[in-house]
C-alpha cells in the first residue's frame, strides 16, 4: 500500500513543480517587432511613444526623438 502511494506521489510530483525559465530568453518567440506602432509606458512619467515620419518620437515631449536603441532592447527583452 505505502509502495503505491511513494509511485503516485513520485508520478504526480512533475505536475506541482513549475518549469524552469532561463534569464534572457526570449519570451515570445514568434513575435512581430517590427509591427509594433505604439508603446504605452505607464509609469510615473506614462508615457506614450509612437513611430511618426519613420521615427520614435515621444508624445508627451512635444513629438522628441526617442532613443531607438532602448526602445530596441525594451522589445527584445
Amino acid at each position: 500500500m505505502g509502495g503505491a502511494g511513494l509511485v503516485l506521489i513520485q508520478r504526480n510530483s512533475a505536475t506541482w513543480s513549475a518549469p524552469q525559465g532561463k534569464m534572457g530568453r526570449q519570451l515570445f518567440l514568434n513575435f512581430p517587432f517590427n509591427d509594433i506602432a505604439a508603446i504605452h509606458v505607464q509609469d510615473a512619467a506614462d508615457l506614450h511613444l509612437a513611430i511618426k515620419d519613420g521615427t520614435w518620437r515621444v508624445r508627451e515631449r512635444s513629438d522628441y526623438p526617442a532613443s531607438f536603441s532602448q526602445i530596441h532592447d525594451l522589445l527584445i527583452k
